[in-house]
């Protein structure tokens, strides 16, 4: 099962990325939508994940409530948007700590909104 999803949540990626994604940064449109917002794209990424948190949060109330079982499609697709969030956020995470300086006492420190350019791991 585990094999299945991580498969579907590659498929889907890779989907969305020639959707939203800029050819040079896959991260491009919470970089954008942050500044647009004035908050960093980690957060504007929590913002458009939290419509896909509550969507999970439906299915849970319909089972407990209602009794009712989502179908096989609607699982899959709510189980990888939130597999995938976590991915991107990761993703974020990784390239803002790879382009911070360290700071004297060893940790990684930064000015709020750093804007980072580009990404840095293949993978992303």
């Amino acid at each position: 099962m585990v094999t299945k999803r991580l498969a579907h949540c590659i498929t889907l990626l890779d989907a969305k990325n020639k959707e939203y994604a800029s050819d040079d940064d896959k991260l491009a449109n919470f970089k954008e939508a942050g500044a647009l917002k004035g908050e960093t794209p980690e957060k504007a990424l929590w913002g458009m994940w939290c419509k896909h948190v509550i969507s999970i949060k439906k299915i849970i109330d319909d089972l407990d409530r209602l009794r009712l079982v989502p179908t096989t499609k609607t699982l899959d697709e709510k189980i990888s948007d939130n597999i995938n969030y976590l991915l991107l956020l990761e993703a974020l995470i990784t390239e803002r700590r790879r382009a911070m300086p360290t700071g004297p006492t060893g940790h990684l420190s930064y000015p709020p909104f750093v804007g980072i350019v580009g990404n840095t791991e293949e993978e992303i």
